[in-house]
Protein backbone atom coordinates (compact mmCIF):
# COMPACT_ATOMS: atom_id res chain seq x y z
CA UNK A 1 0.00 0.00 0.00
CA UNK A 2 1.02 3.61 -0.32
CA UNK A 3 0.12 6.38 1.14
CA UNK A 4 -0.80 9.28 -1.85
CA UNK A 5 -1.58 12.94 -1.26
CA UNK A 6 -4.64 14.26 -2.71
CA UNK A 7 -3.97 18.05 -1.81
CA UNK A 8 -5.25 19.93 1.04
CA UNK A 9 -3.36 17.94 3.61
CA UNK A 10 -4.93 14.99 3.01
CA UNK A 11 -3.67 11.90 2.12
CA UNK A 12 -5.61 8.41 0.63
CA UNK A 13 -4.32 5.02 1.29
CA UNK A 14 -3.77 3.30 -2.36
CA UNK A 15 -2.10 0.52 -4.35
CA UNK A 16 0.79 2.34 -6.01
CA UNK A 17 3.86 0.49 -4.41
CA UNK A 18 5.36 -3.18 -6.25
CA UNK A 19 8.58 -4.73 -4.96
CA UNK A 20 9.73 -7.96 -4.29
CA UNK A 21 9.54 -9.88 -1.43
CA UNK A 22 11.39 -13.45 -0.24
CA UNK A 23 11.51 -15.20 2.95
CA UNK A 24 11.32 -18.23 5.11
CA UNK A 25 9.16 -18.95 8.43
CA UNK A 26 9.60 -22.08 9.95
CA UNK A 27 8.07 -23.63 13.26
CA UNK A 28 8.98 -26.75 14.76
CA UNK A 29 8.43 -28.97 18.17
CA UNK A 30 10.20 -31.61 20.14
CA UNK A 31 8.42 -33.36 22.71
CA UNK A 32 11.82 -34.06 24.39
CA UNK A 33 10.34 -36.38 27.78
CA UNK A 34 6.69 -37.01 28.58
CA UNK A 35 6.34 -33.35 30.88
CA UNK A 36 9.33 -31.21 28.52
CA UNK A 37 8.52 -29.90 25.35
CA UNK A 38 10.91 -27.05 23.03
CA UNK A 39 9.34 -25.11 20.29
CA UNK A 40 11.42 -23.19 17.98
CA UNK A 41 11.16 -20.77 15.37
CA UNK A 42 12.92 -18.36 12.97
CA UNK A 43 11.81 -15.61 9.90
CA UNK A 44 14.02 -14.37 7.18
CA UNK A 45 12.46 -11.59 5.30
CA UNK A 46 14.01 -9.99 2.56
CA UNK A 47 11.79 -6.96 0.93
CA UNK A 48 12.50 -4.62 -2.15
CA UNK A 49 10.01 -2.30 -2.39
CA UNK A 50 9.40 0.90 -4.46
CA UNK A 51 6.90 3.38 -5.68
CA UNK A 52 5.22 2.56 -8.67
CA UNK A 53 4.72 5.45 -11.33
CA UNK A 54 3.09 8.11 -10.68
CA UNK A 55 3.14 7.84 -6.61
CA UNK A 56 3.62 10.78 -4.89
CA UNK A 57 4.43 8.62 -1.06
CA UNK A 58 7.75 9.65 -0.05
CA UNK A 59 7.86 7.15 2.62
CA UNK A 60 8.72 3.88 1.02
CA UNK A 61 10.73 2.97 4.02
CA UNK A 62 7.87 2.75 6.50
CA UNK A 63 6.07 0.18 3.87
CA UNK A 64 8.61 -2.49 4.68
CA UNK A 65 9.90 -1.46 8.10
CA UNK A 66 10.34 -4.88 8.96
CA UNK A 67 12.90 -7.07 11.16
CA UNK A 68 14.34 -8.94 8.18
CA UNK A 69 15.59 -11.69 10.97
CA UNK A 70 13.43 -12.96 13.61
CA UNK A 71 14.57 -16.22 16.14
CA UNK A 72 11.83 -17.83 19.02
CA UNK A 73 12.76 -20.46 21.39
CA UNK A 74 10.32 -22.18 23.93
CA UNK A 75 10.43 -24.26 27.11
CA UNK A 76 7.40 -26.01 28.36
CA UNK A 77 7.39 -28.08 31.35
CA UNK A 78 4.23 -29.97 32.61
CA UNK A 79 5.27 -30.43 36.58
CA UNK A 80 4.16 -32.33 39.42
CA UNK A 81 0.49 -30.89 41.14
CA UNK A 82 -0.80 -29.81 37.72
CA UNK A 83 1.67 -26.58 37.60
CA UNK A 84 3.35 -25.56 34.15
CA UNK A 85 6.24 -23.87 33.84
CA UNK A 86 7.30 -22.43 30.46
CA UNK A 87 10.19 -20.11 29.18
CA UNK A 88 10.68 -17.95 25.86
CA UNK A 89 13.22 -16.63 24.43
CA UNK A 90 13.44 -14.43 21.38
CA UNK A 91 15.55 -12.22 19.37
CA UNK A 92 14.05 -9.29 16.53
CA UNK A 93 16.33 -8.14 14.23
CA UNK A 94 16.04 -4.23 14.18
CA UNK A 95 14.00 -2.30 11.80
CA UNK A 96 15.21 0.14 9.09
CA UNK A 97 13.58 2.96 8.82
CA UNK A 98 12.80 4.87 11.51
CA UNK A 99 16.12 3.04 13.25
CA UNK A 100 14.91 0.92 15.92
CA UNK A 101 17.25 -1.20 17.29
CA UNK A 102 17.24 -5.05 17.77
CA UNK A 103 16.61 -6.84 21.06
CA UNK A 104 16.25 -10.43 22.68
CA UNK A 105 13.91 -10.70 25.41
CA UNK A 106 12.72 -13.61 28.13
CA UNK A 107 9.47 -13.74 29.01
CA UNK A 108 8.10 -16.69 31.93
CA UNK A 109 4.76 -18.33 33.24
CA UNK A 110 4.37 -20.18 36.10
CA UNK A 111 1.04 -21.48 36.73
CA UNK A 112 -1.13 -23.73 38.91
CA UNK A 113 -4.84 -25.63 38.62
CA UNK A 114 -6.20 -24.84 41.25
CA UNK A 115 -9.18 -26.89 40.80
CA UNK A 116 -10.61 -28.38 37.05
CA UNK A 117 -12.16 -25.24 36.03
CA UNK A 118 -9.73 -22.39 37.47
CA UNK A 119 -6.16 -21.68 37.14
CA UNK A 120 -3.50 -19.05 38.34
CA UNK A 121 -1.10 -17.91 36.55
CA UNK A 122 2.05 -15.18 37.07
CA UNK A 123 3.58 -14.13 33.59
CA UNK A 124 6.81 -11.97 33.95
CA UNK A 125 7.96 -9.88 30.12
CA UNK A 126 11.01 -8.88 29.48
CA UNK A 127 13.12 -10.12 31.64
CA UNK A 128 16.59 -9.21 30.11
CA UNK A 129 15.54 -5.26 30.06
CA UNK A 130 14.02 -2.94 31.91
CA UNK A 131 12.74 -1.64 29.13
CA UNK A 132 13.25 -2.02 25.30
CA UNK A 133 11.84 -0.23 21.56
CA UNK A 134 10.42 -2.48 19.25
CA UNK A 135 8.92 0.45 16.78
CA UNK A 136 8.83 4.29 15.99
CA UNK A 137 11.08 7.16 15.42
CA UNK A 138 13.28 7.64 18.65
CA UNK A 139 11.60 11.27 19.49
CA UNK A 140 8.32 10.04 19.71
CA UNK A 141 7.82 5.87 20.05
CA UNK A 142 7.58 4.68 23.21
CA UNK A 143 9.03 1.28 24.93
CA UNK A 144 8.09 -2.07 25.90
CA UNK A 145 8.99 -2.19 29.84
CA UNK A 146 9.22 -4.86 32.09
CA UNK A 147 5.96 -6.39 33.31
CA UNK A 148 4.77 -8.85 36.20
CA UNK A 149 1.15 -10.49 35.62
CA UNK A 150 -1.04 -12.23 38.14
CA UNK A 151 -4.44 -14.26 36.04
CA UNK A 152 -6.74 -16.30 37.59
CA UNK A 153 -8.72 -17.80 34.77
CA UNK A 154 -11.91 -19.80 34.60
CA UNK A 155 -12.85 -22.35 31.79
CA UNK A 156 -16.41 -23.67 33.08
Amino acid sequence: RSVEPIGGGTSVLANRMEGKTTGIEAWGSLQATGTWRLSAGMLLLDQDLRPKEGSADSNVAAAGNDPNRQFALRSSFDLPGRQDFEIMLRHVSRLPGPEVPDYTAVDARYAVRLLQDFELSLTAQNLLERRHPEFGAAATRSEIERGFFLKLKWTP
